[in-house]
Parts: structure tokens; C-alpha cells; sequence
């Protein structure tokens, strides 16, 4: 008898670390599939921020583009200005 006891416990005992074992393979399995999830997102997040910071490189390059187009532009009106002038004063002569 005392021996049917002990196999009994021993059974449920292994019933338990069964449901267990289960139970910590499917958290497991939703820890992998949210690791996955959260590398995808972070690989996401970095080619954002890489085309953000490409993007912010181009816009600075931009700027500087502009800048020097706006000193020509008032290198020429300068000229013009001063050719002008001269021609009106060749006019008045």
C-alpha cells in the first residue's frame, strides 16, 4: 500500500512538472516571437534615423547650395548696378 502512495505522489508530481515544463515553453515561445518582434522595430527605428540623418546632411547641403546662389545673385545684381550706372552716366556726358 504504502508503495501505491509513493507512486501516486511520484505520478502527480511528474504531472506537474509536466504541465509546468509546458506552461514555460509556451512563455518561452512568446518571449522569442516578442524579441523578434521588438528587433524588427529596432532595425525599423535605425533605417528611420539613418534616412533622417541623410536627410538632414542633403538639407544642410541645401542650405549651403542656396547661400552661395544668393551671393552670386548679389554679386550680378552689384554688377548690373554699377554697369547701369555707368550708362547713365555715359548718357548724360
Amino acid at each position: 500500500m504504502a508503495m501505491d502512495t509513493v507512486l501516486k505522489n511520484l505520478e502527480e508530481r511528474i504531472e506537474t512538472m509536466v504541465e509546468a515544463f509546458g506552461r514555460v515553453s509556451a512563455l518561452e515561445q512568446e518571449q522569442r516571437l516578442k524579441i523578434q518582434s521588438l528587433e524588427s522595430k529596432l532595425a525599423e527605428l535605425e533605417s528611420e534615423r539613418d534616412e533622417g540623418a541623410a536627410a538632414a546632411e542633403r538639407a544642410d547641403e541645401l542650405e549651403q547650395q542656396n547661400q552661395r546662389l544668393a551671393e552670386r545673385l548679389e554679386q550680378i545684381v552689384e554688377s548690373i548696378d554699377k554697369a547701369l550706372s555707368r550708362a547713365e552716366g555715359d548718357v548724360d556726358d
